[in-house]
């Protein structure tokens, strides 16, 4: 009878944050909440990915990391096959592809041999504690953007000195290298220069496209957006007489709204989440319209029969964003 009860309840808190979150959405945004997925699929982050957002790549600020879509083991090695993105493109500019294997804790030094699209490629492994290794395939750019599948096929060797001195080189099995329970991923790093833009409308549209949401958000055209507006300011107005030049200037001032669906106004990547959060009834302030960058303005003022010309930074409102 408990058991029921709980799961009825529990059945009820889910069915009314589901209706929550669509109609949230719905009403907020304009979204399409029919395709929100409201449980990950898989709410276990790989560990090679864990250490990526710990400390990333310098090269790159997009990572696309891909199972294998199939697996076929052997005694001496492993075929894996790959799924590209049809859609890569919109990642940035590839700068580094990357196979992650997860090693079996060893003291000795193995040889990894990857096969490629027709190239073999070897690395030397080793690891005390069988986290994850990263290596470095090396494939030209522009032939992974046009590939939609891509098979590797990962072999394992070790060379030791016989009893003579001599080099032996032996194949090993690759179960006792690799932790074959955690499948190889690939991992395609990439340069995206646009999402570094500050535009509302490319922010949004990026944002969006790392869940899978494509969605076109209804203009607000009737509400101001966040933009520069004229601000004249007197010296003298305002108690400071001993200006002498300029008496008056155009401080120019932040004014407007900051709806996320505003595509002229720049807007931060936090701003934009905080408007998210507060449009949503959460109990955050929406984002403000202040100002981004100013410039300073050269002020000459009388001091008894001297005057001095002092160059004042950040005087100028020259551009607004919402943050």
């Amino acid at each position: 009878m408990m058991f029921q009860l709980f799961l009825a309840i529990t059945t009820l808190i889910s069915s009314t944050t589901c209706n929550e979150i669509s109609e949230t959405f719905e009403r907020g945004f304009g979204f399409n909440h029919h395709s929100l997925k409201t449980t990950p699929t898989n709410t276990k982050v790989p560990k090679h990915l864990q250490d990526l957002i710990n400390n990333p790549n310098p090269r790159s600020n997009r990572i696309v990391s891909t199972k294998a879509t199939s697996m076929k083991i052997s005694k001496h090695k492993i075929s894996v096959s790959y799924t590209l993105s049809k859609d890569s493109h919109r990642h940035g500019t590839l700068k580094d592809v990357e196979l992650i294997v997860y090693l079996k804790p060893s003291t000795e030094i193995s040889t990894l041999k990857i096969t490629v699209l027709g190239t073999e490629q070897k690395f030397n492994v080793s690891s005390r504690s069988g986290e994850p290794t990263a290596l470095p395939l090396k494939i030209k750019n522009k032939l992974v953007a046009s590939l939609q599948t891509l098979d590797i096929v990962i072999s394992a060797e070790r060379t030791l000195l016989n009893s003579h001195g001599i080099e032996v080189t032996s194949t090993l099995q690759i179960n006792k290298i690799i932790n074959l329970k955690e499948k190889p991923h690939l991992t395609l790093l990439y340069k995206n220069q646009e999402i570094l833009q500050p535009s509302a409308k490319i922010a949004r549209r990026h944002f969006l496209q790392m869940f899978g949401e494509t969605h076109h958000l209804e203009r607000r055209s009737a509400s101001p957006h966040c933009r520069v507006q004229d601000l004249m300011v007197n010296f003298n107005k305002i108690g400071l007489n001993s200006v002498v030049y300029p008496l008056d200037f155009n401080a120019h001032i932040c004014s407007g709204e900051c709806h996320i669906d505003h595509e002229e106004t720049p807007m931060t990547n936090h701003a934009l989440i905080q408007n998210m959060l507060y449009q949503s009834g959460g109990e955050v302030q929406g984002a403000s319209c202040v100002s981004d960058q100013t410039k300073p303005l050269s002020v000459l003022i009388a001091v008894g029969q001297h005057f001095h010309l002092t160059v004042y930074e950040d005087m100028v409102v020259e551009s607004c964003s919402c943050r």
